[in-house]
């Protein structure tokens, strides 16, 4: 089966990033919880606790009271990790290249000599390949 690894959303501000680093090569199995790719990004936005739980309880009856504030970051790296298992067998995206959310970086395929077809112009065919992120 021939899946795609996707630039992933993790949050509503980012727009995209660069390759940073691949941790695999083509012909490579990826197994669950490897780092698969780390992915540069200019400006990140995480909404991170403002104060302690025991301090929201009792700033909760206040009328203009936060419990999150935005906290910028100039730079990050997100690392792209696996969450399923798979054969990295053709990288899109070479290190430092631009990339956007939802664009594909690379192809997986489940068995090891699985031949890849020539890709379709529509990749929204091909299932995408399980990731979870990480901040480095």
């Amino acid at each position: 089966m021939l899946l795609k690894i996707v630039v992933p959303q993790i949050n509503r501000t980012i727009q995209g990033g660069f390759i940073r680093r691949w941790h695999k090569n083509e012909g490579e199995l990826i197994d669950y919880g490897e780092d698969i790719v780390n992915i540069f990004i200019d400006k990140n936005q995480f909404i991170m606790p403002l104060l302690p739980p025991i301090s929201i309880l009792s700033n909760l009856s206040e009328p203009d009271s936060t419990v999150n504030e935005i906290r910028e970051f100039p730079y990050g790296v997100m690392r792209i990790i696996s969450m399923d298992r798979g054969f990295l067998r053709s990288i899109l995206v070479k290190e430092s290249e631009y990339r956007s959310i939802g664009e594909v970086l690379a192809l997986i395929t489940t068995n090891e000599n699985e031949p890849i077809v020539e890709i379709e112009k529509d990749s929204t065919k091909i299932s995408t390949f399980r990731v979870t992120t990480d901040r480095v």
